[in-house]
């Protein structure tokens, strides 16, 4: 009997250390998975992708007027991805995904929204970092649900034909030009329209590129995702025609010393790009008001940190089709002089939520965009919106799947061809699109991975 009580009082005392056994061999596990996970796969590139900071850029009373352009011409400023989408490309809206929403109009299948023109569900332009930002939760790596996290990165944007473009005629601007565009490419043709955006507390730009353009291939003709996925591919780079983009500050940031680059760490909502490679250590430059941050956005991928990202996920802009609302925008009040948060409803009056914010708290900036040409004669008759018939939607297809089959071994032929378009388009994302992990230790969201289990996913996130 005292051996037996004995061996019992051991098995006991044991049960703890067995326990943190099993806590230690899954913690170590996940370090080393996280390790695997995030090490680099290919080499960093030899040369960085060239970018160009501007300090001052704006002086302080351009900064102010566009300020009041802004708020006058520029009021309201819808979401960046709304419900339904009214897509720029007229020649092929899809490659074959689109199907039938429910009577409300809603689009169940993911990454997918209502095309305004077709009145079909249809994988949305901003499929491509919107996967990705609810996949990994962004650079910041949110553990959060999929409806948390688009309100995270639906921020607020606007295009204005406006003659703000005088403002890019320095020397300066013009010799950050020069070196995104090259010695090949010596000239350089705006785009027609100026992008203004805001940025509320907690929201962020997720890693992406701006949609490239082929001499054969453009945004005119073809799904904005599509383009995404042939620049990732490689396999049009000899018809990419190279970009610029300048990101210029507007917001209003309480600083004490504005060249201090430690006051922005309370604000965060930095500039990040990935000029070595999606696998490597980005640069992260402060979002400083009035300065330019000038790359070619169509090569490196960018985006940004989460703004404020301490203050509450902005849960106001979840885009539940429960709550009624269609869209949202963001207004200014001339009298508060404060930037107020609507919900925009088909049916009823808009109504103004609880969110609302001075120019101190938010993100705002303007973007100028432009391509780079080698001869000055095609950059002035070249038109981006003709189609030149030189590369249909089946050519795209049938190189991209042949790369696929034959050179990567990614598929098979037979299952390739079993596949529906919807999952095709999927395929090729999945396949080709190489974005960058988040700088969490665990680079992944596994909260998207538990829709499927509401009761777990509601515990844990």
């Amino acid at each position: 009997n005292f051996f037996r009580v004995n061996m019992a009082d051991e098995n006991q005392s044991n049960q703890p250390t067995d326990r943190f056994r099993m806590i230690r061999i899954l913690s170590m596990f996940i370090i080393f998975f996280s390790y695997y996970w995030n090490k680099p796969t290919a080499p960093p590139r030899e040369v960085p992708h060239r970018h160009v900071t501007i300090d001052n850029f704006l002086s302080a009373e351009q900064h102010q007027q566009l300020m009041r352009f802004m708020e006058t011409q520029l009021t309201p400023l819808p979401t960046a991805i709304p419900k339904h989408q009214t897509p720029t490309s007229t020649k092929w809206t899809s490659m074959g995904e689109e199907y039938e929403p429910l009577a409300d109009g809603q689009c169940l299948k993911p990454y997918t929204a209502l095309n305004e023109h077709t009145r079909q569900c249809t994988l949305s332009d901003d499929a491509v970092r919107i996967k990705h930002f609810i996949q990994t939760g962004g650079y910041n790596g949110w553990k959060e649900t999929a409806p948390k996290l688009q309100s995270r990165l639906n921020s607020f944007t606007l295009q204005s034909s406006s003659s703000s473009s005088s403002l890019f005629e320095s020397d300066e601007f013009e010799s950050a030009v020069e070196k995104i565009c090259g010695r090949n490419n010596p000239y350089f043709k705006p785009f027609p329209e100026l992008s203004f955006s805001i940025q509320i507390p907690g929201q962020s730009v997720p890693m992406h590129l701006d949609v490239p353009f082929f001499w054969p291939a453009t945004k005119y003709q073809f799904p904005a995702w599509l383009l995404m996925v042939m620049q990732f591919s490689g396999l049009f780079q000899q018809q990419r025609i190279p970009q610029v983009q300048a990101v210029v500050y507007l917001h209003d940031w309480p600083l004490t010393n504005a060249s201090n680059d430690a006051e922005y760490a309370v604000f965060d909502g930095h500039f990040v790009a990935y000029d070595k490679g999606h696998e490597y250590k980005p640069v992260v430059i402060p979002a400083r008001p009035r300065s330019a941050i000038v790359c070619d956005g169509s090569e490196v991928v960018h985006g940004s940190s989460t703004f404020l990202p301490d203050a509450p996920s902005p849960n106001a802009l979840d885009m539940d089709m429960e709550n009624g609302a269609s869209s949202y925008s963001i207004r200014f009040d001339a009298q508060t002089q404060r930037w107020t948060v609507f919900t925009d409803n088909d049916n009823d009056a808009d109504a103004a939520t609880n969110l609302s914010f001075s120019w101190r708290e938010i993100r705002a900036s303007m973007v100028y965009r432009g391509w780079c040409f080698a001869d000055k004669e095609i950059m002035k008759s070249h038109s981006f919106h003709e189609w030149s018939e030189d590369l249909t939607l089946d050519d795209i297809l049938a190189v991209l799947k042949k790369h696929l089959i034959h050179e990567m071994n990614a598929i098979s032929e037979e299952k390739w061809n079993a596949l529906d378009a919807y999952q095709k388009a999927n395929f090729l994302m999945d396949t080709f699109v190489k974005l960058p992990k988040s700088e969490s230790r665990i680079p992944v969201n596994y909260c998207s991975w538990l829709e499927k289990v509401p009761m777990l996913q509601n515990l844990i996130c």
